[in-house]
């Protein structure tokens, strides 16, 4: 038996006792209890691996001493042999039930006591030893299960950033799914019109501490707040779990996934809105174009109009001195001065239309650089 092995005897008996130290001594260190009061007050100090006990207990009945010692201890921490004239099995029955290992009758002989000491130390290691691997098995299966669950917040995360149309909605997204890991997080993204932070609000101190480590390298830590970098985008966590180690670990491998998840995302909105620009810029040019030249039908039509005026001042002072030439009858000259009229007119309602054409020309010219400044200044709301 190893030396370290403790062993508890409880009896009221002095000479008892005495005789039972003597016989364990030079197997185990032995402590000594005559009432259930007395050993009890020693298994809060002392937890030994044996426990040989009296039936018969000034202060307690032996099989209820059993059931506390059990429930104190924990029901596989020790061996427990009641030293009893068992009456029948139904008496040993009862005391199986209250948490005793094994019974031995008086009087008894030194090789049974060894005997009995030896395999109920030894069966109760083995049951300490599975009760060891149970928990650890336990463990190991809630920790499958938990990271299953985040493995599959993560994966989730990655279907749902495909489809973010731009910073805010990704960013928001992010703030979602670690808000399922216990954590509060800010993000920040970079692209070619600014920095854009999502979560916290402008001039905040995550705001500055997100701009300031955003060049630093993958992971910068500062207590329970751990920033995680990339190329464009960074991660601010506030509430890292300092305490447990392994959970920390576990979390910031998780972010680091994430960040890449979020970078090859953002890198898609960033080209989206490159696009978006560079088309915007191409129909501005062509705008631009038109313009100039709009410009150049406006003053020929108004060129048209200066002529048209002309003209018809002219015709109306040659045909009423052809009229007086010709020498017509009054009726005669009214009624040519009228058809003159009448094609003067329609000439002037063409030129009229003519400048209406051109005004809303202008009118359409106009909308359309109102509504892409209006789509350029909503994206750098977006990045701003």
């Amino acid at each position: 038996m190893e030396s370290e092995k403790l062993a508890l005897i409880i009896d009221p008996d002095p000479i008892h006792l005495d005789i039972m130290e003597g016989m364990l001594q030079e197997e185990m260190a032995v402590l000594l209890a005559s009432s259930a009061a007395e050993a009890q007050e020693m298994v809060e100090y002392k937890q030994p691996h044996l426990i040989l006990m009296e039936r018969k207990l000034p202060d307690m009945d032996g099989y209820l001493l059993c059931k506390a010692l059990k429930e104190k201890m924990g029901s596989s921490a020790c061996a427990i042999i009641i030293l009893a004239e068992v009456k029948d099995i139904y008496d040993k029955m009862e005391g199986f039930k209250h948490g005793c290992d094994d019974f031995l009758t008086k009087p008894f002989q030194v090789e049974e006591l060894y005997r009995k000491i030896h395999l109920s130390i030894e069966m109760h290691e083995v049951q300490m030893r599975l009760k060891s691997r149970s928990e650890e098995a336990s463990n190991v299966a809630q920790a499958a299960m938990k990271m299953g669950g985040e493995l599959g917040a993560v994966l989730q995360f990655a279907e749902q950033s495909a489809e973010s149309p731009d910073y805010e909605a990704l960013g928001k997204l992010v703030i979602q799914t670690t808000q399922q890991f216990n954590l509060t997080c800010y993000v920040m993204f970079k692209s070619f019109l600014g920095e854009n932070f999502v979560g916290c609000e402008s001039d905040s101190p995550e705001e500055h501490v997100l701009a300031m480590c955003s060049d630093k390298e993958r992971f910068v830590i500062m207590g329970e707040q751990m920033i995680v970098n990339h190329n464009t985008t960074s991660l601010l966590a506030l509430n890292m779990p300092l305490e447990d180690e392994v959970r920390y670990s576990e979390l910031k491998d998780t972010l680091g996934i994430i960040i890449n998840i979020i970078e090859a995302r953002a890198k898609s909105i960033e080209n989206e809105l490159r696009l978006a620009k560079a088309r915007n810029g191409g129909l501005m040019k062509t705008i631009e174009v038109y313009q100039e030249k709009m410009v150049l039908i406006r003053e020929s039509v108004a060129q048209h109009h200066t002529d048209i005026s002309s003209i018809t001042y002219a015709i109306e002072n040659d045909v009423r001195d052809t009229c007086f030439a010709l020498d017509l009858s009054e009726a005669q000259e009214l009624d040519l001065l009228a058809k003159v009229d009448t094609s003067i007119n329609r000439l002037k309602t063409s030129s009229e239309d003519l400048a209406n054409i051109e005004t809303h020309m202008s009118s359409v010219t106009l909308d359309l650089i109102n509504m892409l400044e209006f789509d350029s200044g909503q994206d750098g709301e977006e990045l701003g």
